[in-house]
C-alpha cells in the first residue's frame, strides 16, 4: 500500500490532487491510501513517517510548507516531498529539503504524471524489500535488514526481528506473501517466510540463518529455494546429479 499525504489548506487543491493521484495509481494498478491535512502542525503530529509521499502546498497560514518540510527532515524522516505551489521563487530553497519536485499551480496532469514517474521509479530503487503492516492498529514500516522470517503459529504470524523480538498479529502467510517483495523473501514451506539476505547456507532441508537459527524447508518448495540460493551465492547450492 502506498501510503500518500497532501498537506493543503485549500479545499480545491486538495480535491483536484486527490483526483490526479487517483487517475494515475488507477491506471498503474498501484494500491495507494490517501490522508490530506490542511495544516503543517497537523500533518507533523500525525504518523508522518509511514507516508512514502507528501505533496506540501507552501503558502499556508501559521507554519508554511517549507518549515513543515524543514522540522520533518529534521525529525530524520526521508519520505519524498513534491512541493505543489504558486511561489516559484522558492523552488531552491526545495533542495534544502531534498524534495523530489516542485509543481507550479495550476497542476496539469502532465506535470504530475512526470513528477510520479520519477516517484516511482525513485521507490522502487530505494525500497525494495520494504513493506508496511498495521499490527493492533498501528502502522509500521519495515525494512528488510530488520526481519528475519515470519512463521504461522495457530491463527498468528509472527514476524522474528534481528533484534531478537517476536512481533505476534492476526494474519496468514498467504496475505502476507502478497505484501512482500519477491527478491527479498523467500517462502520455504506452507507456514514459513525467510528473508533471503539473512540465509547463511542450507544442509538438506534446513536454512541455517545469519543468527544461527534454523528454518524447516519442505519438499515441495525445496526446488524454488535453491534456484533462488544458487542466485544469491556465488557458488551453486545445488545438489550435484
Amino acid at each position: 500500500m502506498f501510503k500518500i499525504a497532501i498537506v493543503e489548506n485549500e479545499p480545491s487543491q486538495i480535491h483536484e490532487t486527490t483526483e490526479m493521484i487517483n487517475r494515475y495509481f488507477q491506471a498503474k494498478n498501484i494500491p495507494y491510501e490517501i490522508q490530506a491535512f490542511n495544516n503543517g502542525y497537523d500533518f507533523l503530529e500525525s504518523d508522518a513517517s509511514s507516508f512514502e509521499l507528501v505533496f506540501m502546498d507552501i503558502d499556508m497560514p501559521g507554519i508554511n510548507g517549507m518549515e513543515t518540510a524543514m522540522k520533518f527532515r529534521q525529525k530524520g524522516f526521508t519520505s519524498n516531498i513534491i512541493f505543489v505551489t504558486n511561489l516559484p521563487q522558492y523552488a531552491i530553497e526545495g533542495y534544502k529539503v531534498s524534495a523530489l519536485d516542485f509543481i507550479l499551480k495550476p497542476m496539469t496532469f502532465a506535470d504530475f504524471s512526470l513528477a510520479m514517474n520519477r516517484v516511482i521509479k525513485s521507490f522502487k530503487q530505494e525500497n525494495v524489500g520494504q513493506f508496511i503492516l498495521t499490527i493492533k492498529g498501528v502502522t509500521k514500516k519495515f525494512q528488510p535488514e530488520e526481519v528475519n522470517y515470519f512463521e504461522m503459529v495457530k491463527h498468528d504470524v509472527a514476524i522474528y526481528l534481528s533484534s531478537g523480538e517476536k512481533v505476534v498479529f492476526r494474519s496468514s502467510i498467504s496475505k502476507i506473501e502478497k505484501v512482500l517483495s519477491p527478491e527479498v523473501y523467500l517462502k520455504c514451506n506452507s507456514g514459513c517466510i525467510v528473508n533471503i539476505r539473512k540465509i547463511k547456507s542450507i544442509d538438506g532441508d534446513v536454512l541455517l540463518l545469519e543468527n544461527d537459527e534454523r528454518v524447516f524447508v519442505s519438499r515441495s518448495h525445496k526446488k524454488e529455494v535453491l534456484m533462488k540460493l544458487n542466485m544469491l551465492f556465488s557458488n551453486s547450492v545445488l545438489p550435484k546429479s
